[in-house]
């Protein structure tokens, strides 16, 4: 999963209104079907919702608030250094607070 969200994920963390941390995946090389399978390859491991999106002429394959925070927790210790900047929650320690909370 690390290796996956290094190459294909986006993370945001929402300050504006109501706090929130999102992971996206892009799998936009990806039937519809394939990607609601890894979609539920996820929600099995995490036990968390994964929805899937049209995202023009592909899909992406979107976390949960709760589901996010723990695939952040879940990856933190392998986590590679160069691909820090992509590490919301080791990189801003309001991020990181939120995540700690909510995983």
């Amino acid at each position: 999963v690390a290796v996956w969200f290094c190459d294909d994920g986006h993370m945001r963390f929402n300050t504006d209104r109501e706090t929130s941390l999102s992971i996206k995946f892009s799998t936009d090389g990806f039937t519809k079907s394939d990607t609601e399978f890894l979609a539920s390859l996820l929600s099995d491991r995490y036990s968390e919702y994964f929805g899937v999106c049209k995202n023009g002429s592909g899909y992406i394959i979107k976390a949960s608030n709760k589901a996010s925070c723990k695939i952040a927790k879940d990856i933190d210790d392998v986590f590679p250094i160069s691909m820090i900047r992509k590490a919301l929650w080791k990189i801003n320690p309001k991020a990181e607070k939120y995540v700690n909370e909510h995983s």
